[in-house]
C-alpha cells in the first residue's frame, strides 16, 4: 500500500564540510523515525549558492528514501506512550532532563514536612504498598544572611544557601531540609536518587520590592549592592552563594530542575523585568560554566488572572480594551522571555480550571480590584503550552493543587476570603473534589502531552502553616485561602489519584542523558 510521508527539513547556517541531518517522520500503523545521518555531506560553497546546493540535495536525499522499502511489522514505536496523533515540537528532544519515553514526570511537594507525612501516611503505609513512587520532589529554598541562622556556609561568606547550608529552617511554611528529604525518598525509591524540582526565591516584596537580589546578580553597581569585584558587597556575596547552590546541585548525581525566580510575572514578587531576565541569563551562564550539565532552568510563569499593579508589567491579559487577547498573553510571555538558549524548561502553577468562576474565583468584587480575574486561568495555561511549542521547549508544571479547596473538611472557598462555612460550598464526596478540579486538571495535561512532560502537586495541609493560615469566615486572608490539599485525607480522593498516576503515561523510568 501507499505510505504517507512528513518531511520536516529545517537548514539553517552550514559550514564547509559540515553535516546535514534530515530527520524523516513516516506515520505507518505505528510512527516509525528514520535518520539520515550516515554520511557527511560536504557543503563547498558559502552564502546563497551554498543554500540553493543544500535545497537542491536534500529533496534527492529525500527521495531516495522515500523509495526504499518499509517493514513496519518489526518497526520500534518511538512515540512510546504518545498517540499517534500526537507530535512533540521540534526541539523538545534535545532539553535536558527529559523523562525518557515521552512520559509525564510526577513530583509531590512541597516543603520537608508535607513530604514526610506523605512518605509515612501513604508510600511507607501497606495499605497503600501500591501507590507509585513519585519521580521526584519538590523544595524551595532563600538566601539568608548568616547571621540570621547556624548555618554551615563559608566563614568569608555573608549570605547563605537556605535549606542546604545548615540545618533545616521554617519561614513560618514548613521545614525545608533538602537533606533529609532526599535521602528519605532515595530510600523509598530503592536507593535511587530521585529528581529534585527547586524553587530559587528572589523576591523581596518584604523590603518594599526594591528589587536588590536581582540587582546584586545583576552587578548593576548601586551602593546598596556594590560592585562584584568586592568581596565585601552585597552583589559578589549573593553570586558566591549561587556558584555554591550550583555546584551542591552538581554533586547530587541526580535531575536537577531550578525554577529561577518563579512565577517571575506574579504581581506578589514585583520583579522588575530587565533585571529579572538578567538574573536568569547569569544564573544560566553560571550552570554552563560550572559544568553542573544535570541542572535544567525552569522559567515559571503564575499563570495568575489577576493583573495586579500595571507599573510591573504582569498585564498577562492584555488590558481591558485589548483586541486580541491570545496574542497580547503572547507578546506578554516574550516580553518577559530570557532567551531559548538560557530556558531549558518552561515552567506554569495551576491552581484553577474551566470552573474557576464557580469556586476560585467565585466571589469576584469590583470594588476590591484583587478579588476580579481579568482573564482566565485556562486562558493563560493554554497560552504558555502555545508559547512553549513555539520555542520547542518541554512544560513544567510546577506547582499545581485546587486552591480554595479543603480537602480533610470537602469544603471549598473562594480564594480571596475564607466563606466555606456557606451552604452550598461542600462536597458530597471525593468523587464531587475530583470533578471540580482534578479531573479537568489531567485532561489538560494529557490534551497538552507534546509539550507537557512534568508535573509537581502540593500536597500540603496550607492551614497547618502560618505563613498561609486564614481564620475562619475572614473576609480577607493576607496571602489568599488556601486550605488542605492532602491526597490522603480523603480515601476517594487518594484512590483516584492513585489510578490516574499509575497509568503509563506517568510511568516514567528514567530521564534524559544530561547534554
Amino acid at each position: 500500500g501507499s505510505v504517507t510521508i512528513k518531511v520536516l527539513i529545517g537548514i539553517e547556517k552550514i559550514g564547509p564540510g559540515e553535516r546535514m541531518d534530515l530527520k524523516l517522520r513516516l506515520p505507518l500503523n505505528r510512527r516509525l523515525e528514520y535518520f539520515a545521518q550516515g554520511a557527511s555531506l560536504p557543503i563547498l560553497f558559502r552564502g546563497d549558492f551554498m543554500r540553493m546546493t543544500a535545497l537542491f540535495v536534500a529533496p534527492l536525499l529525500f527521495f531516495y528514501l522515500a523509495s526504499c522499502s518499509v517493514d513496519s511489522s518489526d518497526a520500534p514505536d518511538s512515540r512510546g506512550s504518545l498517540s499517534n496523533d500526537v507530535q512533540p515540537p521540534v526541539g523538545i528532544d534535545a532539553a535536558r532532563n527529559l523523562p525518557t519515553d515521552n512520559k509525564v514526570a510526577f513530583f509531590m511537594g512541597q516543603d520537608s514536612t508535607t513530604l514526610a507525612e506523605f512518605e509515612s501516611s501513604v508510600l511507607a503505609n501497606e495499605e497503600q504498598s501500591d501507590f507509585p513512587m513519585p519521580s521526584g520532589v519538590t523544595l524551595y529554598l532563600g538566601f539568608l544572611p548568616t547571621d540570621a541562622h547556624p548555618n554551615t556556609a563559608p566563614e568569608d561568606a555573608t549570605v547563605y544557601v537556605g535549606g542546604i547550608e545548615g540545618p533545616p529552617y521554617d519561614n513560618s511554611a514548613g521545614e525545608v531540609n533538602f537533606q533529609a528529604t532526599l535521602a528519605a525518598y532515595d530510600a523509598r525509591n530503592g536507593g535511587e536518587p530521585v529528581a529534585l524540582a527547586v524553587g530559587m526565591h528572589l523576591s523581596d516584596s518584604w523590603n518594599n520590592c526594591i528589587n536588590q537580589p536581582l540587582r546584586a546578580i545583576n552587578d548593576t553597581g548601586d551602593a546598596d549592592v556594590g560592585s562584584a569585584s568586592d568581596p565585601e558587597s552585597t552583589a559578589f556575596q549573593w553570586r558566591y552563594a549561587i556558584d555554591r547552590m550550583i555546584k551542591w546541585f552538581d554533586e547530587q548525581d541526580r535531575p536537577v530542575f531550578l525554577r529561577i525566580g518563579y512565577e517571575f510575572d506574579g504581581p506578589w514578587n514585583c520583579h522588575n523585568r530587565q533585571l529579572y531576565i538578567g538574573a536568569f541569563r547569569y544564573i544560566k551562564q553560571r550552570i554552563n560554566d560550572l559544568g553542573a550539565d544535570g541542572v535544567a532552568t525552569v522559567w515559571q510563569a503564575a499563570t495568575y488572572p489577576n493583573d495586579g499593579d500595571p507599573q510591573y508589567h504582569f498585564d498577562a491579559s492584555g488590558g481591558p480594551d485589548v483586541v486580541d487577547r491570545a496574542q497580547a498573553i503572547q507578546d506578554h510571555y516574550t516580553d518577559w522571555y530570557p532567551g531559548s538558549e538560557y530556558v531549558d524548561w518552561v515552567g506554569i502553577s495551576f491552581f484553577a480550571g474551566t470552573q474557576y468562576k464557580e469556586y476560585q474565583w467565585s466571589c469576584q468584587d469590583e470594588s476590591r480590584p484583587w478579588t476580579v480575574a481579568h482573564v482566565s486561568p485556562r486562558m493563560l495555561q493554554d497560552g504558555l503550552a502555545e508559547f512553549a511549542r513555539k520555542y520547542g521547549k518541554p512544560l513544567m508544571i510546577a506547582e499545581s493543587a485546587p486552591q480554595g479547596m479543603n480537602v480533610s473538611k470537602s469544603t471549598w472557598s473562594c480564594v480571596a476570603r475564607r466563606d466555606d462555612h456557606l451552604a452550598g460550598h461542600g462536597f458530597a464526596d471525593g468523587a464531587a473534589m475530583w470533578n471540580a478540579f482534578y479531573e479537568d486538571y489531567f485532561a489538560w495535561i494529557e490534551e497538552n502531552q507534546d509539550v507537557v512532560r512534568s508535573f509537581a502537586y502540593i500536597n500540603t495541609n496550607w492551614q497547618s502553616q502560618p505563613r498561609w493560615a486564614c481564620a475562619p469566615e475572614s473576609d480577607a486572608c493576607p496571602a489568599g485561602y488556601w486550605g488542605d490539599h492532602r491526597i490522603q485525607a480523603n480515601d476517594d480522593l487518594l484512590e483516584r489519584f492513585k489510578s490516574k498516576v499509575e497509568e503509563e503515561l506517568y510511568r516514567v523510568t528514567g530521564f534524559s542523558t544530561p547534554l
